[in-house]
């Protein structure tokens, strides 16, 4: 049996495609569904600024072409980390402004139903494609941050003094917070592919699961297989991945990690020893 239905969800349409197979007695499913709730974080808060301070790494004039090019790297991925930040904190503030106006229309509708209509039509999607922008920024920061072991390790007078505690907490901030941040990015960044037919089953769900709006309860009789697309439900954003749902959530909360994540390494790098000095740009070279 096949079906193509629209689904009323909490405050929006959702689509369900499905085909049940009398055979096999299994249901396949594809859910593509978006939730715009009111913004819980005051706009004015998520407005802070997290600009991280930049810096740059001066070598002695003894070091060799090998590892000035080593420390102009680590200088570029220094910078890069506070380049996604920021990123995020972008995304995170295209989340706010976006949810705020689209719940303030969804209220004015009676009241003004053209207007409301027209600022639902332009930015109905942007939370959306906060989520998406702010995913890539999160893998982007990770890459990084296990780039700056490799050329960290490649030079050995910051290897030698750099605190490893500040490089390992960074680490653990930042899996903590973003556990299945690769695999969103892979979501998102190879969506089209997962309907390959030979590839399909691989990165659809057979797992319960349940988001406060959709959920997928799991029984031997009648067993789901279930692909995610585009999910945000709240500040929660989630595809499917490799059989599983990958979600990430985009929130201040999120971006004040982030943040975190990056001050270690910061503070990790300026206290290096006094023959590998990182100090802000623009300043004098010792």
């Amino acid at each position: 049996m096949d079906e193509d239905r629209v689904v009323m969800g909490a405050e929006r349409k959702y689509r369900i495609s499905g085909i049940t197979s009398s055979e096999r007695k299994s249901t396949t499913v594809h859910t593509m569904y978006a939730h715009r709730p009111k913004p819980s974080t005051p706009i004015k808060e998520a407005m802070e600024n997290f600009e991280g301070s930049d810096l740059t790494i001066v070598l002695g004039s003894n070091a060799s072409a090998t590892e000035i090019e080593t420390a102009a790297n680590i200088t570029i991925q220094l910078t890069l980390l506070n380049h996604y930040v920021r990123s995020f904190e972008a995304a995170v503030q295209l989340y706010e402004v976006s949810a705020e106006q689209t719940a303030a229309a969804r209220e004015a509708l009676n009241a003004n139903k053209d207007q409301a209509e027209v600022v639902l039509e332009i930015m109905d999607g942007w939370p959306l494609i906060a989520a998406r922008d702010g995913a890539m920024s999160i893998y982007n920061f990770g890459k990084v941050l296990s780039a700056m072991d490799e050329s960290i390790a490649g030079l050995q007078i910051l290897k030698e003094h750099i605190p490893t505690d500040l490089r390992r907490d960074a680490r653990r901030l930042f899996s903590e917070a973003f556990p299945d941040f690769i695999y969103v990015r892979h979501g998102i960044a190879h969506s089209g592919e997962r309907l390959k037919s030979n590839v399909a089953g691989k990165h659809s769900s057979l797992e319960s699961w349940s988001n406060g709006h959709i959920s997928y309860e799991q029984s031997e009789d009648a067993p789901i297989s279930f692909i995610l697309t585009d999910v945000l439900s709240q500040r929660r954003y989630s595809n499917t991945w490799d059989g599983k749902v990958r979600s990430y959530e985009i929130s201040l909360a999120s971006l004040k990690k982030l943040a975190a994540a990056r001050d270690k390494i910061f503070e990790a790098v300026i206290k290096g020893s006094s023959e590998f000095i990182a100090k802000p740009k623009n300043s004098e070279p010792l």
